[in-house]
């Protein structure tokens, strides 16, 4: 996906659901499964896919942030208000007061939803809550590698500043 080569993105998005499956829905492969398509999602703004990953996400019980995070925003962009509440009430179970990227997920999907329905001051304020929960996060656990995906899988500060440009500030 990261080198623009889509059809073999699809090959390994199709691989890691039939892997799953085969396994009966091993835990060690729910994750990657999870990863793999919600970045497809997210990365190429594939939001017309969002109840597809909402259906493979109910269908598999899949309750990571990723995926829920991936369908919050996607249904936020797609109007559809009610998918994203369900998609912000999986990420608030998940939200354990930790900084987890389940608290961090949450308010940035509760932060588009907010503004999605015309509330743009605290939809931003809850987009820069969901940064600085993200910078305590990283500041206690720094990841410094090269390569590795961003956690949550949506930047905060890409996300804020994408609604800054959304809503002309």
């Amino acid at each position: 996906l990261q080198a623009g080569i889509e059809s073999e993105a699809a090959k390994i998005r199709q691989r890691v659901l039939q892997d799953f499956v085969d396994s009966g829905g091993a835990a060690e492969i729910a994750a990657p499964l999870a990863d793999t398509w919600a970045r497809w999602v997210i990365d190429l703004e594939q939001w017309q896919q969002t109840d597809t990953l909402a259906e493979l996400a109910r269908e598999h019980a899949l309750r990571q942030p990723n995926i829920w995070t991936a369908i919050g925003l996607g249904a936020v962009r797609n109007g559809n208000l009610v998918l994203a509440q369900e998609a912000l009430a999986v990420l608030s179970d998940r939200a354990d007061g930790s900084g987890s990227e389940g608290e961090i997920a949450a308010l940035q999907v509760e932060g588009l939803i907010r503004i999605a329905e015309g509330s743009t001051r605290q939809g931003l304020s809850l987009l820069n809550d969901a940064i600085k929960v993200n910078t305590e996060m990283n500041t206690r656990n720094p990841v410094t590698l090269i390569g590795i995906p961003p956690r949550p899988i949506k930047p905060s500060r890409e996300l804020y500043g994408e609604a800054l440009l959304e809503t002309g500030n």
